[in-house]
């Protein structure tokens, strides 16, 4: 019998360069008889024979590339696991998953030698071997039959396990798309690139004290990086007169009323991203943006946010207990203690009735 000791759930700690503060995976297996089809770590099986040397996932979440130019070009990366110092002396493509950030995979030996009081007769996952002339089926059947009288227990051929997996997952776990990108299994630089396509519209306005109405937007193409700062300049000046504020460049936020610290904190025009709409996004997210404005400042604020909108060919999922500006959403979710209840579409035809 060949056997994987069970994915392991614990947090590493990073030594000289960060490395490995995310949760991981570990598989582990005796080098002789390799128990994962992965050409990638079944060239390096001879590094991990070696004491405490672990092989790691470069499709893992994290900002690692400093660590993978390490290990490419030979030199001894190390970290740290339950206060045992391992080496990171090879790497292989696998990628996160819903349970982990990234995988490790080491020999058996070194599995036991960082975690003592697991036993190396206790195996959460066992891969058997069937010698060439026996049926998988009658394996499986075999097995099952002497097992019976042990719940705990599961039989699988390979077809099965992977369905019972998929199945898991499924009802198990969740997954988050935005715009077509997977966000739960997206590394820490698809999420910075999937929060800078947003557009945010803050409730405290999250204005810099110390900088103008024109530097603030500014500050949303600084992000960037892509514009020159006479184009950041200029298109930021389109954006203050797109929301009426063409005469307050130069204004301190506060020397701006409410309505108006709302207004420079709108998302409206066509370039770069960050907290105003400078580039076009496709989702603008708003928490409570008429929070502290009162009727009529508020209904302004969404009014102007609708037309935008449409004029920009964008979705604004707002977030709100104001239920005197329901009447401008094409669609309203209702929420309760955190579970969805119901939703409506045609939403001005219902707030009427």
């Amino acid at each position: 019998m060949r056997y994987i000791l069970a994915p392991y759930r614990r947090a590493g700690r990073g030594l000289g360069v960060g490395f490995l503060y995310l949760i991981t995976q570990r598989k582990c297996f005796n080098p002789e008889k390799p128990a994962l089809n992965i050409s990638e770590i079944n060239a390096q099986l001879d590094k991990i024979k070696l004491p405490d040397n672990f092989l790691f996932d470069r499709g893992a979440k994290g900002d690692y590339d400093q660590v993978f130019s390490q290990i490419n070009a030979g030199k001894n990366v190390s970290t740290e696991i339950d206060k045992r110092t391992i080496n990171i002396s090879g790497l292989f493509q696998l990628g996160a998953s819903f349970a982990a950030d990234g995988t490790l995979v080491s020999s058996d030996e070194n599995f036991l030698r960082i975690f003592p009081r697991r036993k190396a007769g206790s195996i959460n996952l066992g891969l058997i071997s069937v010698q060439p002339g026996y049926e998988i089926e009658q394996v499986v059947a075999a097995l099952k039959s002497h097992l019976q009288a042990n719940p705990d227990v599961k039989v699988l051929t390979l077809p099965e396990y992977i369905k019972f997996e998929e199945d898991y997952w499924k009802n198990q776990s969740g997954s988050l798309q935005i715009l077509g990108n997977e966000l739960c299994k997206a590394n820490v630089k698809q999420l910075t690139q999937a929060r800078r396509t947003n557009g945010y519209i803050f409730q405290a306005h999250n204005l810099h004290g110390s900088l103008t109405a024109i530097q603030n937007v500014r500050m949303g193409l600084e992000v960037q990086g892509k514009m020159s700062g006479k184009e950041m300049l200029i298109q930021s000046q389109k954006m203050l007169e797109e929301v009426g504020l063409g005469n307050r460049l130069n204004y301190y936020p506060d020397n701006l009323s409410g309505g108006q610290k709302q207004r420079v904190a709108i998302p409206t025009e066509r370039f770069a991203i960050a907290r105003a709409l400078v580039s076009q996004p496709k989702i603008v997210l708003a928490d409570e943006p008429t929070a502290a404005l009162d009727k009529q400042s508020g209904r302004d604020v969404v009014e102007l946010m609708q037309k935008l909108a449409k004029e920009h060919d964008c979705t604004i999922l707002l977030v709100t207990h104001d239920n005197r500006i329901l009447d401008i959403a094409d669609r309203i979710v209702y929420m309760e203690d955190g579970h969805l209840v119901r939703e409506e579409r045609d939403c001005l035809q219902s707030i009427a009735s």
